[in-house]
């Protein structure tokens, strides 16, 4: 589905320029703006913050940003907020959890982030 969208836009922007140069600026700016969801991220804890390293740079949030967390299956959102806030969209961090995921709870209670209500 996602190929079939890339190659409309490039058809798209064919018809509406006329040129193939313009077909590959508008593949490359789609590209460039959702490639955060076509490569994955990882995610390492430790005792001072959780690392990210994803498509581009690597980035790091100290774990005293996060006030709490909660689970949603397979994935936990590290919250900003000890409760439920509006804002939990823009500021949580939401990762994957691994085959072990109760060690990474364990290691998220142990370094005082509890989780949410």
């Amino acid at each position: 589905m996602a190929l079939a969208l890339i190659g409309f836009v490039g058809w798209l922007a064919y018809e509406g320029g006329g040129t193939w140069a313009w077909a590959a600026v508008a593949v490359a700016c789609l590209l460039g703006a959702t490639a955060s969801y076509f490569c994955p991220s990882r995610y390492r804890l430790t005792a001072e913050d959780v690392e990210i390293t994803g498509w581009l740079p690597r980035t790091r949030r100290p774990l005293s940003d996060f006030r709490g967390y909660d689970r949603h299956g397979d994935q936990v959102r590290l919250c900003t907020f000890t409760s439920a806030h509006r804002l939990d969209r823009f500021r949580a961090l939401r990762m994957y959890l691994p085959d072990d995921a109760e060690a990474v709870l364990q290691f998220l209670e142990a370094h005082g982030i509890p989780r949410r209500q």
